[in-house]
């Protein structure tokens, strides 16, 4: 029986270091992250295919808590204004209500929140289960499905530099094999940001 307990507790142990290395680090982020009221930078957005073959464009990012966020590509728009959503790519809109579109609120949610650093609900979104890596210089977020769905997310890895919890880099990969990687640079934090670039276009 002794020896039992004792090859239960070497099994039963690493899992509740594991649990309580990756609620410390939550709790870190999410409170470093709460303090960010407003952001703009830099973005190179990689979308890839299925098949392989990639698109890579690159704009301004802009956020503003807790729920709005305007990515401005050269000719593409994507606006996040609450339950809105708006996408102009390639010459072709779509407006979304994502209280009605599940797909659009799970996007949207992945963005808003990754912003703020609030992991966990990511993850309760996405019915996913998550697990944050400690690194030298930025703490690696992996949320991996619960289970195949038709749609939504497989996959989503997040990094946070250590300095401050910013974001720095998102990368989703969808059932259907799309992969959508935004890298993010040259951040200005806590600034005035115009609200117009939250708007919503009407046409």
């Amino acid at each position: 029986m002794k020896k039992i307990i004792v090859m239960l507790a070497a099994l039963v142990c690493p899992i509740l270091l594991y649990a309580a290395d990756n609620d410390a680090l939550l709790a870190k982020i999410e409170s470093a992250c709460s303090k960010l009221a407003s952001a703009q930078a830099s973005f190179t957005h990689v979308r890839t295919t299925a098949a392989k073959t990639s698109v890579t464009q690159e704009g301004t990012m802009y956020f503003q808590a807790p729920g709005k966020l305007s990515m401005v590509y050269d000719a593409d728009l994507f606006v996040i204004n609450g339950d809105n959503v708006y996408i102009r790519r390639g010459g072709k809109v779509n407006r979304f209500d994502t209280s009605k579109v599940p797909s659009m609120k799970g996007l949207s949610a992945t963005l808003t929140l990754g912003m703020a650093g609030k992991i966990k609900e990511i993850a309760e979104t996405n019915n996913a289960l998550y697990n944050i890596e400690d690194g030298a210089k930025e703490y690696k977020v992996t949320i991996a499905a619960r289970a195949k769905a038709p749609r939504g997310y497989s996959r989503i890895v997040m990094t946070f530099r250590k300095s401050d919890c910013m974001v720095t880099s998102l990368e989703t990969t969808e059932f259907n094999g799309m992969v959508n990687s935004y890298t993010l640079a040259g951040f200005s934090k806590n600034v005035p940001v115009d609200d117009s670039v939250f708007a919503i276009p009407e046409k």
